[in-house]
């Protein structure tokens, strides 16, 4: 017995078949998935004008990097949860890790405050 992280209790007890490319229409489903990344756009005014020289060049620059973090942590996490269970992955990657997976259960924690404190900033933006 190695000291690691094991998803599935056993060796590959709940991981699925691994295909590379899927049908068109997983695709096409994945498109509420894009869709709901620029649902954030509101949030972009407040961002400018607190940059010191809002240039063309620097806004850019900012929301370059902002959306390259994104969307490398999407794929990070995407591909673990994908490696991990295969086709059985869960749409929502915890759901696919028992209920008494510290870590499921770190991240199920750390979720919630991240909508708590993230809640507040949204209803700010509509204010004004």
């Amino acid at each position: 017995e190695g000291i690691g992280f094991n998803a599935c209790g056993a060796v590959n007890a709940c991981r699925g078949d691994i295909s590379l490319v899927g049908g068109p229409l997983d695709s096409i489903n994945q498109i509420a998935v894009f869709t709901n990344a620029y649902t954030c756009s509101q949030g972009v005014v407040p961002i400018v004008v607190e940059l010191r020289e809002p240039t063309r060049g620097r806004r850019f620059l900012v929301f370059s990097l902002a959306i390259g973090l994104a969307c490398v942590a999407y794929a990070l996490v995407s591909t673990a949860g994908y490696l991990t269970f295969g086709s059985n992955t869960a749409s929502n990657i915890l759901l696919s890790y028992p209920g008494d997976s510290h870590f499921a259960s770190f991240a199920r924690s750390a979720i919630v405050v991240d909508v708590l404190a993230t809640f507040p900033l949204r209803v700010a933006f509509s204010r004004s």
